[in-house]
């Protein structure tokens, strides 16, 4: 077990909001692996959010209708309205540039603005 699944853990069980660095790092995880299975194009499409559950889970999905327990969602963020969502979307359809290090930076970039905006989605409750 890594140690940063352990101190997720931890955070989670104590109802403790995550660090934004790690929330950053959990969301590139989770966009990254959906990209590797789905495809670049999956997160291009602008009804795509990101779900933030009570238990710190990250989920990204594109029906924001069809999420399980509503009540138990933190609160969600549409890629579409993050700031950098055109310079992400400019690097995943040119294939020089998403197979460059651009492209793991922008969706890393993303990654921490989605964080940061879901953090203050926390912080407002």
């Amino acid at each position: 077990m890594n140690i940063l699944s352990k101190f997720w853990r931890q955070s989670a069980e104590r109802g403790l909001p995550p660090d934004a660095s790690i929330l950053q790092d959990r969301i590139a995880s989770m966009m990254d692996l959906m990209k590797n299975i789905r495809g670049h194009d999956f997160l291009l499409n602008p009804e795509m959010a990101i779900v933030l559950s009570g238990n710190y889970e990250v989920t990204i999905t594109q029906e924001t209708s069809g999420i399980g327990d509503r009540e138990d969602v933190i609160g969600f963020v549409y890629l579409s309205e993050l700031e950098c969502y055109e310079e992400f979307k400019t690097m995943q359809n040119d294939e020089t540039l998403r197979k460059g290090p651009l492209g793991p930076m922008t969706l890393n970039y993303l990654a921490d603005q989605a964080a940061r905006q879901l953090l203050s989605l926390i912080n407002e409750r």
